[in-house]
């Protein structure tokens, strides 16, 4: 009789158990349709290569509500129409490398920096568009190093978030410094376990709003502090009195640049490096706000510092550097608020084709005209 107990609990146990995964199942999925409908989250196309390197997962599309646009991922991993990696004939082929800016999920595809580039640039130019959320110049190099030359440009373009990619460098995620050398990280590749768990979180980041709401909810804390460490920073950058950590991010960041045209050069390209303005280097009103929030007065800070520490620098390794700050003031001063979002910070559909106008023009003047 005792082993037939234990037979029928044993049955029991696991008739439970069934029930309790299928009730658990059917609310995620009650979640996930509540969530889906009447509060839709912004799905991720982010991912990661083996090798450690911020990407996008290949060949996904997803719709971003909070800008109302389609976002699609070629088979490249990039925010981009499909590219081959061999350089057609004639064709003179521009790496745009950059952070989310360039990425530019904020507008529709036709009107980002990249597109219109191309578009500006005519029918013998190709634009390949390698940008992702976040990049600094340090994942930049690493980026060109390991991927970026396979597919043969004659031109590097770096799209400098002249704030984002200082502190970014400062990680030194694939790049060491000290003692003012430059030194490259060993490759690791990420282990097969960690990064079958790792391919299944961006699944879930891409194609669940549960999943969003839960990952924001988890983040919240950290979202707060790396704002009020980037305004800190910027208010660093903007100071007359240097900090050391600042000279430091600085002094690493003209050794990237070094190594990126040296590794250009012996792939027979050239690197052009255009700044992005701070927006608060452009509207007065946002620059008013932000003193008062860091407690600074004007004469605390030299505006266009951030440029002219990136002129000095392409100077040093001689690298031509395309500055846009006068025209987005000149721009921002005739047609107040039209340049970026204002609940965001990146680009207006405004803000890419002025940059591109720029580029373009100088791009013409100098770099197409001189490779062909």
């Amino acid at each position: 009789m005792a082993s037939g107990g234990t037979s029928v609990n044993r049955k029991t146990f696991w008739q439970n158990a069934i029930l309790l995964v299928m009730s658990f199942g059917i609310a995620l999925l009650g979640g996930e349709y509540v969530v889906a409908t009447f509060f839709p989250q912004n799905l991720g196309t982010w991912g990661m290569t083996r090798d450690g390197i911020t990407s996008h997962v290949p060949n996904l599309s997803v719709h971003l509500n909070e800008f109302g646009q389609r976002i699609t991922i070629n088979s490249h991993g990039m925010r981009d129409r499909e590219h081959s990696l061999a350089k057609p004939p004639g064709i003179f082929r521009i790496l745009v490398l950059g952070d989310s800016f360039m990425e530019a999920n904020q507008v529709a595809l036709h009107e980002s920096f990249p597109q219109l580039l191309e578009a500006g640039l005519g029918k013998q130019v190709e634009v390949i568009n390698a940008s992702v959320s976040g990049w600094g110049t340090d994942d930049e190099v690493t980026y060109l190093t390991r991927y970026g030359f396979q597919f043969e440009p004659d031109l590097i373009l770096v799209a400098m978030t002249l704030h984002n990619d200082l502190q970014d460098n400062l990680e030194e995620e694939f790049h060491s410094f000290s003692d003012g050398q430059l030194r490259e990280k060993p490759k690791q590749d990420i282990s097969i376990g960690d990064f079958a768990v790792l391919q299944v979180k961006e699944f879930l980041a891409s194609h669940s709003h549960l999943y969003q709401v839960l990952l924001h909810a988890k983040r919240f804390s950290w979202t707060q502090q790396a704002g009020d460490r980037l305004s800190s920073h910027v208010a660093a950058l903007l100071m007359k009195e240097s900090r050391p950590e600042v000279s430091q991010a600085w002094d690493m960041t003209k050794q990237l640049f070094r190594k990126m045209k040296v590794e250009s050069e012996r792939h027979g390209a050239k690197v052009i490096v255009f700044l992005i303005p701070l927006w608060v280097q452009v509207s007065d009103e946002r620059l008013k706000a932000f003193l008062n929030e860091q407690h600074l007065s004007i004469e605390q800070i030299v505006l266009d510092q951030p440029q002219l520490h990136m002129k000095a620098i392409g100077q040093e390794v001689q690298t031509e550097i395309v500055d846009l700050l006068q025209e987005f003031q000149r721009v921002e001063k005739e047609h107040p608020r039209t340049l970026y979002l204002l609940n965001d910070g990146h680009w207006t559909a405004a803000g890419h084709r002025l940059a591109a106008g720029i580029v373009t023009e100088r791009l013409t003047a100098f770099s197409i005209s001189r490779s062909h």
